[in-house]
């Protein structure tokens, strides 16, 4: 149902909701303190999440996963990447704080690459 929206939704244990994303081109916009998560340019994302987690410091806010994947803890935002052709545009993951402290195994592949 979810997924006409552009939007994957994968369940843990207990099916409890642990992750969503969303695809990069036909998902719905995603945005937090005004800036656009969905469908980006990697780069930039990254960029403005380097800069806002210097706003944390000295508490660890920027993640780096496998692959070099940043991630925001106070968010539960972990940027992927979706192939639109020849370019590359930014997939939201969503994680839950579970997924997020703990390990992935069980996970679909483009969420549990992440961790």
């Amino acid at each position: 149902m979810y997924r006409s929206f552009g939007l994957t939704l994968y369940y843990g244990l207990e099916k409890r909701l642990c992750s969503v994303v969303v695809d990069a081109l036909c998902g719905p916009q995603v945005r937090a303190e005004g800036i656009a998560f969905t469908g980006c340019v990697p780069s930039e994302l990254e960029q403005w999440m380097v800069d806002r987690a210097e706003a944390y410091e000295p508490h660890p806010e920027l993640n780096y996963f496998s692959g070099g994947v940043p991630g925001s803890e106070s968010l539960g935002l972990v940027i992927g990447v979706q192939r639109a052709g020849d370019h590359l545009l930014t997939q939201p993951v969503f994680l839950s704080r579970e997924v997020w402290d703990g390990p992935t195994e069980g996970l679909p592949e483009e969420v549990s690459v992440i961790h």
